[in-house]
């Protein structure tokens, strides 16, 4: 085989780094090598016309909603609506089951702060926050304008390895006003909240995927409501990044998501998820340990048990793995699992929503700020665990010696390429036969000086790293752009937007963008020097190589 090396990449250290993650089942084997980054990311983070009965004529930014009345807030350009809830709150007998309707309130409901985010554990020094009642969503939407159209929409499904994160840090005002769209974020449950697959909790009905089934709860809510604030329901798109792009992979293979979306985008979270069989194990182990260990009574058990219970420390049972993650008990029963009737799979297939994608990943995920901070037995281990009996096959592939003798540097080139690169290639691959598909590569390769990535390593050269393309779309607090950095973040926004407004990026005079095609392999590299498509995609992050072990087949 042969050495893939680093001459493509810069040498650099930043301050700290994760270490490999251990076995997982596959959704959080595929996003633990950065999911902390994006958690970070999250944590540290005037509306358009309405049709008559919808608002109070004399009052712009009070709005009627199916459940009551809400006040935002008016910004300049734009109104904002927080914390407004779009499902009852999932505590005591609603804890792992679907989603129900918000009650109906009276009077008008203050939207002017955010609403409190799920239950997650503590993380890159912040406490362990949330409460359950949480199933919150925000709203930004350009200024009202008398006669004008309603405005396609966005929803925004936060990352965070389905354990971290809030609607409310992504800040969409330049991207609704600028991009001409109504945008909203949304909250859902969170680890063992969102995800615990136990077969007691069954009922007679799937278990699990409890947070996939809050973000149809929200996809509906959008359906029915955001004409209230301008947005045209016919012309919502689903969008999210990390584990919020698996989500919405989760989101385009579900039957039940028929109608809720019209188009889709992914970004560096490649189709991702386990069978219900080892999410059920997972789950049983999870509860045993928390002392519901008699499934008779294991769904009671686990209903009584405070939050604080499911995110908190784990209980010590054995030595500690090594993990790119902070040692949480939910890391194990966090994230979809397939073979139900909500999601009943295959993971990378034909989906069963045939609407237009727009796919893409960052040049260097995890590379970089893996460097210096694995043990060469860490490699070993990290390696075997990600990909099992064919780990000594990778190692050979990605040796040490290719890279200034750094494990850290060999493995975080390793997963880039393997676990996102070339997963979101297949996924393009596999999407393409059946709806049109816009692939990306995000490839500044010194990214604005503000994100979660390089807060968390205390170094800004960390290259096109896990969710750094995040602040070129958000409005995330501190960030000051170059020149042609601003013009690269206008660019994006513009591409982002017109997807979601005609379902084609193109339009005015920035690079075309051309539809996947298997034959020319071609992505458009997103760069401050300008966008350019590519062709090499696929031999730059050695497809060729990772094909049989993405798609498990030779």
């Amino acid at each position: 085989l042969p050495a893939y090396g680093d001459k493509r990449r810069r040498n650099v250290t930043p301050q700290e780094a994760p270490v490999p993650p251990p076995a997982r089942s596959r959704p959080i084997r595929l996003l633990a090598a950065a999911s902390a980054l994006v958690a970070l990311t999250a944590a540290i983070a005037g509306c358009a016309p309405q049709s008559e009965g919808e608002g109070d004529a004399d009052d712009g930014h009070v709005v009627s909603v199916d459940a009551g009345r809400l006040r935002g807030s008016v910004r300049d350009g734009y109104r904002l609506f927080q914390g407004v809830p779009y499902a009852a709150p999932p505590t005591g007998a609603r804890r792992w089951r679907p989603p129900e309707p918000p009650a109906a309130w009276d009077g008008v409901r203050d939207a002017t702060l955010p609403g409190s985010p799920c239950p997650q554990p503590a993380m890159g020094g912040a406490a362990a926050t949330g409460k359950e009642d949480c199933l919150f969503l925000n709203v930004w939407a350009p200024e009202r304008r008398s006669g004008a159209e309603r405005l396609p929409v966005m929803v925004w499904v936060h990352g965070g390895a389905y354990m971290w994160g809030s609607g409310d840090a992504y800040p969409a005002q330049r991207l609704a006003t600028q991009g001409d769209i109504v945008v909203v974020t949304i909250n859902y449950r969170l680890g063992a909240l969102g995800y615990l697959a136990h077969p007691a909790l069954a009922g007679g009905r799937d278990t699990g995927n409890y947070g996939l089934m809050d973000q149809q709860a929200a996809l509906r809510w959008v359906k029915g409501n955001i004409g209230a604030f301008g947005g045209d329901p016919g012309k919502v798109t689903v969008a999210g990044e990390s584990a919020g792009g698996a989500s919405v992979c989760g989101l385009l293979n579900s039957p039940a998501s028929k109608g809720l979306f019209r188009a889709a985008v992914m970004e560096s979270g490649p189709c991702a998820g386990r069978g219900i069989g080892a999410a059920q194990e997972a789950a049983t182990v999870f509860a045993t340990s928390l002392g519901c260990f008699v499934e008779a009574t294991a769904a009671d058990c686990l209903r009584a048990l405070p939050a604080s219970a499911l995110t908190g420390p784990p209980k010590r049972g054995g030595a500690r793995t090594v993990s790119a993650l902070p040692d949480t008990p939910a890391s194990a029963v966090s994230g979809l699992a397939y073979g139900t009737s909500l999601l009943p799979g295959p993971v990378v297939g034909d989906p069963a929503l045939k609407v237009p994608v727009l796919i893409g990943t960052n040049h260097d995920e995890v590379t970089y700020v893996l460097k210096g901070r694995l043990q060469p037995e860490e490699y070993a281990s990290g390696l075997e665990a990600l990909y099992g009996d064919r780990a000594k096959t990778v190692a050979r592939a990605y040796p040490r010696s290719s890279h200034d003798d750094d494990a850290g540097l060999a493995y975080g080139h390793a997963v880039t390429d393997g676990d996102f690169a070339c997963r979101t290639r297949h996924v393009g691959r596999a999407f393409a036969p059946h709806t049109k598909v816009y692939a990306y590569e995000f490839a500044d390769p010194d990214p604005v000086s503000w994100s979660g990535v390089q807060q968390l390593f205390g170094s800004k050269e960390v290259g096109a790293a896990h969710a750094t393309e995040l602040p070129y779309l958000f409005d995330f607090p501190g960030v000051t752009f170059t020149e042609k950095q601003r013009k690269l973040s206008d660019r994006m926004i513009a591409y982002w937007s017109s997807f979601v407004s005609t379902l084609d990026p193109n339009g005015g005079n920035r690079a075309h963008w051309y539809p996947y095609r298997t034959s020319t392999d071609s992505f458009l590299s997103l760069r401050p020097t300008g966008s350019v498509t590519i062709n090499n995609f696929g031999t730059d992050h050695h497809c060729g190589f990772w094909q049989p072990i993405v798609t498990g087949k030779p």
